[in-house]
């Protein structure tokens, strides 16, 4: 499997000579989970949403568990959330002994609860609203503005972004697949290395048409979604790509075979995924060296993508956590 770096992998835009400083503090880093769901008032599932500072979702979900005295396969999530950040989610918890008071969870607040006949299940949302600050700008803001003004009009490539990989998540997950797979992994941890296998592979594809300048093209035997490209998420089945489109996925994948056909064996099956994302309701106010951009964004989609095309950003943090 060929090894890069998300940082390596091919952008559209070429860099600018603007440089700025990201994530200095969780609070220049906001997410908000969007979703269209209607609670039904149902006390079958108690719903929350809740704003965590500086935590990781699956820890607040252990603390949840904890306060509410359930099981963690009690609790669900729509979404992974960076961990440095300030991020609102929803959590679900199946009928728990609901306490009188808020949790008392550090860097964890409730902001809302309601009922639900069933649980929340994973990828129930609609996308995500963000709020990033960017400091210590440095280059042209005439250049950056342009920029900005591009990416408001424009998609940009839908890679998996380091979040994703965490730091060693992606050696840890093909040594499990290629000697372990046979073997008990608990859910989370065989859920993890299955994505991040997947992502690898996809980013491998969209790599490949962004250098070969078909990314947001409809080549021929293209499978599309809302007509546009998608890449492969690989698994059991056939591709549902076939004559050009099926060909350059096979040319990316070629030194790829070992993980392709371990995938095919765990019980996954084919899908796909948009090689493009656009953000709608881009804005921004800048200053002479702070920039505040407010976007949203589908479901799936890294926030760090789009900043990665808009100026060379220095990650303040050397923790990368995965996010939803």
């Amino acid at each position: 499997m060929k090894e890069f770096s998300v940082s390596e992998l091919p952008r559209v835009l070429s860099p600018l000579p603007v440089t700025g400083r990201f994530r200095r503090q969780p609070e220049d880093f906001r997410v908000t989970e969007l979703t269209s769901l209607r609670h039904d008032g149902v006390e079958e599932h108690l719903y929350l949403e809740v704003e965590k500072t500086g935590q990781n979702t699956p820890w607040v979900a252990q603390q949840l568990a904890q306060c509410f005295e359930l099981s963690l396969e009690d609790v669900s999530w729509a979404g992974m959330k960076d961990r440095h950040a300030v991020a609102r989610q929803w959590f679900s918890l199946r009928r728990p002994g609901v306490p009188d008071s808020q949790p008392d969870i550090p860097g964890v607040r409730v902001l809302r609860r309601c009922w639900h006949s069933r649980k929340l299940r994973r990828g129930e949302l609609t996308g995500n609203a963000f709020v990033i600050s960017l400091c210590d700008l440095n280059g042209s803001l005439d250049l950056l503005s342009e920029r900005l003004s591009v990416l408001g009009r424009q998609p940009v490539p839908n890679y998996f972004g380091e979040q994703r990989f965490g730091r060693n998540n992606l050696d840890q997950a093909k040594a499990w697949l290629s000697t372990q797979r046979h073997q008990r992994a608990k859910g989370f941890r065989r859920g993890l290395y299955l994505s991040v296998l997947r992502a690898w592979l996809f980013n491998l594809v969209l790599a490949g048409r962004v250098t070969d300048g078909s990314w947001n093209v409809c080549l021929q035997g293209e499978a599309t979604e809302l007509n546009r490209p998608t890449g492969p998420l690989w698994g059991r089945g056939r591709s549902r790509a076939r004559c050009d489109a099926l060909e350059r996925e096979q040319r990316y994948l070629a030194d790829c075979g070992t993980w392709l056909e371990a995938l095919e064996h765990v019980g996954l099956s084919q899908d796909r995924r948009l090689l493009g994302m656009q953000a709608s309701g881009l804005e921004w106010q800048m200053t002479q060296d702070r920039l505040r951009l407010s976007f949203s964004l589908p479901k799936g989609c890294y926030a760090t993508m789009l900043l990665r095309e808009i100026c060379a950003v220095v990650e303040a943090t050397p923790e990368y956590h995965r996010g939803g």
